[in-house]
This record gives C-alpha cells, structure tokens and sequence, in this order.
C-alpha cells in the first residue's frame, strides 16, 4: 500500500489516500510524516479514503499521531475516515479518546465526507 496526499490550506484540510500500489508508506507514516514537517497540520481537519486494504496503525504510532495532533489543536477539528466497513466506526471510537477536540466520523464516499465536516469551522484561525 502506498498513500497519495492534497494540502487544501484555505480549508485547513488534509485529504490522505490509500492506493492500491506500490507497497510502500502506512497511512500512520504518512500522517507522522506530515506532521513532523508541518506541526500545524495536526490542528487541521482530516479526510483519510482507506477504502483500499492498508495496515492498520499500531498502539505506538497511534500515540505519537494523538500528541502531534493534541498539540497542534486550535479548535475543534474532524478526522473523517472514507470507509465500507462497519467496524471503522468501532475503531473511530476507540482512538477518539485519545485525542482533544476531535471528532472522528466514517463516511462512504468522499462527497459525503466533505459535507460531514462544518463549513462555519473551516477558515477561522
């Protein structure tokens, strides 16, 4: 699995996919990856389109992605994961605990994921 990712800074948006090829970066790596080089972006909303099959986070990268984020915060933010399986809205409220003033959400399409996060939100800070 290998990841494709699109800064929407007017926004404050990241949009992460998982493509089916090559066998390459994690989605957890990816998120890492963004964040150590722009912290802020833990303070951004996220859409994350695992639709295609990806290796799940682990409890260790987990917790490095909720401090980066926790500390990034400005506001309430959204982390909406693109998913067909039910048990993604289990895994959402699992992880939601860990991190401050963020709502974790599933949706089905990326239409549908837009229209999940709050437009008055978007462009305050």
């Amino acid at each position: 699995m290998s990841t494709r990712f699109e800064l929407e800074d007017g926004l404050r948006r990241v949009l992460v996919t998982v493509l089916p090829r090559p066998q390459t970066r994690t989605v957890a790596q990816t998120i890492l990856k963004l964040t150590e080089s722009r912290p802020e972006l833990g303070g951004w909303d996220w859409i994350i389109d695992i639709r295609q099959p990806h290796q799940q986070a682990t409890s260790e990268e987990l917790e490095r992605i909720a401090a980066a984020f926790n500390a990034a915060r400005s506001k309430q933010s959204y982390t909406v994961f693109i998913s067909e399986d039910p048990a993604t809205q289990v895994r959402c409220d699992q992880i939601g605990l860990k991190f401050l003033d963020r709502c974790h959400l599933v949706a089905r399409t990326p239409a549908e994921a837009r229209a999940l996060i709050p437009t008055a939100m978007q462009g305050v800070f």
